[in-house]
């Protein structure tokens, strides 16, 4: 599935799996580059994430990958914005924080499912 385009909902359900696989095991940032579910959707994504594949897809010449995010426009943006649990995920030294972040970014992704 690794293709030019993804629906938003597809962008979410995907997320939804990846960070469940990293509520899990606290996984990091390798982890998560190297998820295996990546292979069933035809390779790794856009920056290893569903949703900037699909921002990077939507998105006009002059517009950011961000600007169409499902994430970035409910909660924040997850790589500049110290305060989302994404960053916190990708700051935090230790699996059982890294779970606890995870955790709290399925929930979030899971209410842009009902939006």
């Amino acid at each position: 599935m690794n293709r030019t385009k993804i629906t938003r909902q597809e962008a979410i359900t995907i997320s939804i799996e990846l960070w469940e696989e990293l509520a899990e095991t606290g996984g990091d940032q390798d982890a998560k580059d190297a998820w295996p579910g990546w292979e069933q959707y035809g390779g790794r994504m856009r920056n290893s994430c569903a949703l900037c594949q699909y921002g990077y897809a939507h998105r006009r010449a002059a517009e950011s990958d961000c600007s169409h995010c499902p994430y970035y426009l409910k909660y924040g943006g997850c790589q500049k914005n110290d305060r989302t649990v994404f960053q916190r995920w990708l700051l935090v030294q230790t699996p059982r924080t890294r779970q606890k972040y995870a955790r709290l970014g399925v929930e979030q992704l899971k209410a842009l499912l009902e939006d």
